[in-house]
């Protein structure tokens, strides 16, 4: 599942943001690909943009996962960005961030949306996942080790997939 959600061309390598609202803006037109005038950009910005006001998804040391539900022409999507001079999430215990997952989810499927985070969380938290995942060295290499590591993975619990 993970490893479609990022494919290769939704790993963005070397991005370089002012802020948050460049960083989601680019992440939504990489997620946006191939829907044309079908995705819900705008929505998308906005959706994300609300979520990490309530709280920053900064959520390991370096790491973040920003996350919206909204309505969606497709299941589930996301992207990956990759900052290697970091970008403030104001989340001390996080800041700098430096690799950024991004998932959509449509409204109507909450439980889609929470085995997505599971999943992504165990990906996450998979021994020596992200420090290889940090150090590819291009998106080809980036989708290969999500895949790699995920198929390792044990099912999520309770899984509404």
């Amino acid at each position: 599942m993970l490893h479609e959600l990022f494919s290769q061309d939704r790993i963005l390598m070397d991005m370089a943001c002012l802020d948050r609202y460049e960083l989601f803006d680019a992440l939504v037109a990489s997620a946006a690909q191939g829907f044309g005038d079908s995705f819900p950009r705008k929505e998308a910005l906005q959706g994300l943009l609300a979520r990490e006001a309530l709280m920053p998804t900064a959520i390991r040391p370096g790491i973040a996962i920003p996350h919206a539900k909204l309505a969606l022409p497709i299941e589930l999507c996301g992207a990956v960005a990759f900052l290697p001079a970091g970008l403030s999430f104001a989340s001390p215990e996080a800041d700098p961030v430096r690799v950024v997952f991004m998932l959509l989810s449509p409204k109507a499927e909450p439980g889609l949306h929470l085995d997505a985070l599971k999943r992504l969380a165990q990906l996450i938290d998979a021994p020596g996942f992200i420090e290889a995942f940090s150090q590819a060295r291009d998106p080809r290499e980036a989708n290969a080790l999500v895949r790699r590591f995920e198929c390792q993975l044990k099912p999520v619990k309770g899984s509404h997939t």
